[in-house]
């Protein structure tokens, strides 16, 4: 009897295949030996979970009678509560095979076992038996009217917390909030509201009954604001939002700040956008936690794509000065150059000058970048007048200097975004000083020459021609020694961010050698490099620099990447790279074929090269001879593999 789970299980994967009323036959006989074969008194651990894993894959085909025996066959075992503590995984088979019968039976039959849960519930005297008795009822009531289970769940919640209050264990804290979390969406409002206010007042205990021990505090706050959370989906998140707001400015312990305020972002986006958007700003301007603020600074620019653009502008605009932690800057800041053209005059001007006054404070040069963005957006619709004032006064601040070697360039970049803005004599004038000030700087580490070198790629295209060719020269020419001996991870991704700017500037026949330098550099360290790890990063690199070089060296690039593959463990860290190559040098179907040939292009590789052939000719190929077959078709003259002697003769 205890072997006929696996065949059944079997049995449900064959049944797929077969006809519909052919796999309703079938899967009802099934069925049927299944129930025979497992009673009730036999099952225990894996066994039950067997016999419900079989029992939900048969339920897919079986028609309605067979389906009401193996939902009577359930509801016998929740009424038997033989399972115990397995009796949530006998509820959620229910609550599966509910799903695919009509909606009168499976009503009343889901709501026949939500009663034993309830009743368990009621009888609970600890907090242990309201978790299992809670976990018990979450698939019921997922399949069931709220209307229908509202009053049940009131009932249930209020005897979670009658244990609640009573426990002054650590370890039974956070079950009795998981409890609620189980059930809590499906409560009253003003049940929802009530709770909240009951878990909030839990913070305000340092005492009593809920000590606060230095073990696992962190756990049972953040599993406290999850069920808070999971409350206000009951149609009060307006209410439970300014509550969970209120407790974060509080909040300083890591772990429960970014769980709380992942709650909070849940609850926002389940919310009127404006209501939530305005909830997030007051909360992230009052939070204590800098991980906190950078959640709800992302929580914010996603439930801003809610909106409309132009209010989404300037709610974004609103919401960068309130942010006082730079990731959070950055992710808003990323949104706002999406819509910043929305925004009207005089909203532009203040959105300038506050962008401008955190490129001077930021000193990550992700959150600079996107700073940098935004402002390049906006820059273009400031009066002339109004951005030579802005230039001026960041001139000002440039000369003076600054303890962080990030800022000179960063600001030099600025000014060069002003520039677009101003009459043609006052971006020269004030482009020319910031050069001579950036040139004048004296930078040893390897990242701050690389930003050195961004602001200068950033004022070339405001100075004259012959100078700008002269400067980025040089510069080009002083980068490539950093570039051959310091380590990767020292600033190379800027090095590179900073040649691909500076080699449009430099004259057609120079910039040719200075570029066929860069990809000797970046080959030589990508194929050679003692460290495997740094490998991937190097081909990224050199695959981001591709579009500086000519055709052929772009092809060669693609089979140094090919070959790379091979050498590496971890092959599937490089696959981007070669697809994102592949796009970019956008390279003939002569060059493809030459990489199908190479000896290491097979498996995920071949897949890519496959891919990209496929996209030239309009089609799929599902291996390389398929390439062969397709091209000797079309009467193609170009240099095809051998096909092997036995897919000759077909």
């Amino acid at each position: 009897e205890g072997q006929r789970t696996p065949p059944a299980r079997g049995g449900a994967a064959l049944i797929s295949g077969l006809k519909p009323n052919r796999a309703a036959k079938e899967s009802a006989q099934l069925a049927d030996a299944l129930l025979k074969g497992a009673p009730e008194r036999n099952l225990s651990g894996s066994d039950r979970q067997q016999f419900l894993a079989a029992l939900t894959s048969l339920a897919a085909f079986q028609d309605r009678q067979s389906l009401k025996k193996s939902t009577s066959r359930l509801l016998e075992s929740i009424r038997s509560r033989q399972a115990g503590h397995e009796l949530s995984k006998i509820s959620t088979a229910l609550a599966t095979l509910i799903k695919r019968m009509d909606q009168k039976d499976g009503r009343r039959i889901g709501l026949e076992a939500l009663q034993f849960s309830v009743r368990a519930m009621t009888q609970a005297d600890s907090v242990d038996a309201c978790f299992f008795a809670a976990k018990e009822m979450s698939p019921l009531l997922s399949v069931l009217p709220k209307e229908d289970v509202v009053r049940d769940v009131d009932k249930s919640l209020e005897m979670i917390w009658t244990q609640l209050s009573r426990t002054t264990s650590p370890r039974e804290r956070p079950m009795g909030y998981q409890s609620v979390k189980f059930i809590g969406r499906y409560a009253s409002d003003a049940k929802a509201i009530e709770m909240v206010k009951k878990l909030e007042s839990l913070v305000k205990k340092p005492s009593g009954n809920f000590p606060r021990p230095r073990i696992g505090s962190s756990f049972g706050d953040s599993e406290r604001f999850k069920a808070m959370a999971e409350l206000g989906t009951a149609s009060a998140s307006k209410e439970v939002l300014n509550l969970l707001g209120e407790i974060l400015k509080t909040t300083r312990d890591i772990l429960s700040a970014r769980e709380l305020s992942e709650s909070l972002v849940g609850l926002a986006h389940r919310t009127e956008p404006e209501v939530a958007i305005r909830s997030l700003m007051k909360t992230m301007t009052q939070a204590k936690s800098s991980t906190a603020k950078a959640v709800l600074a992302k929580g914010i620019s996603e439930v801003s794509l809610r909106l409309n653009p132009s209010r989404r502008a300037q709610l974004l605009a609103e919401a960068i000065p309130k942010s006082h932690e730079f990731y959070g800057r950055k992710e808003l800041a990323a949104q706002l150059a999406l819509v910043a053209d929305h925004l009207n005059d005089k909203t532009t001007i203040e959105t300038v000058q506050m962008l401008l006054q955190s490129i001077k404070e930021s000193w990550q040069s992700d959150a600079v970048h996107s700073l940098l963005d935004a402002l390049g957006v906006l820059a273009k619709r400031l009066p002339s007048k109004q951005a030579t004032k802005q230039a001026e006064q960041l001139l000002l601040s440039l000369k003076a200097g600054t303890d962080s070697p990030g800022h000179p360039s960063a600001m030099a970049r600025a000014i060069g975004f002003l520039s677009v803005a101003m009459n043609r004599e006052d971006a020269q004038r004030l482009c020319d000083e910031s050069l001579k000030t950036l040139l004048a700087l004296d930078r040893r580490a390897v990242a701050d020459i690389a930003r050195r070198a961004l602001g200068i790629a950033g004022l070339l295209k405001y100075v004259d021609s012959k100078k700008a060719s002269q400067v980025a020269q040089d510069v080009a020419k002083n980068l490539i020694p950093v570039l051959k001996n310091a380590e990767p991870e020292h600033g190379h991704k800027l090095i590179v961010q900073a040649l691909i700017m500076l080699t449009p500037s430099v004259e057609k026949g120079e910039s040719q050698r200075v570029c066929s330098q860069i990809y000797q550099v970046l080959r030589s360290r990508m194929l050679h490099h003692k460290e495997e790890y740094q490998r991937p990063f190097l081909a990224e690199l050199l695959a981001r620099f591709a579009p500086c070089v000519g055709k052929q060296e772009q092809f060669q690039i693609a089979g140094h990447l090919i070959e790379l593959i091979a050498k590496l463990r971890r092959k599937s860290e490089l696959l981007p790279t070669v697809k994102e190559h592949l796009k970019l040098a956008q390279l003939s179907p002569e060059n493809l074929i030459e990489l199908l040939k190479h000896p290491t292009c097979i498996g995920a590789t071949q897949r890519v090269i496959l891919n990209a052939l496929g996209e030239h000719y309009q089609r799929k190929f599902a291996n390389r001879w398929e390439v062969v077959h397709h091209l000797q078709k079309i009467d193609s003259k170009l240099d095809l593999p051998r096909l092997p002697t036995r897919l000759q003769s077909k």
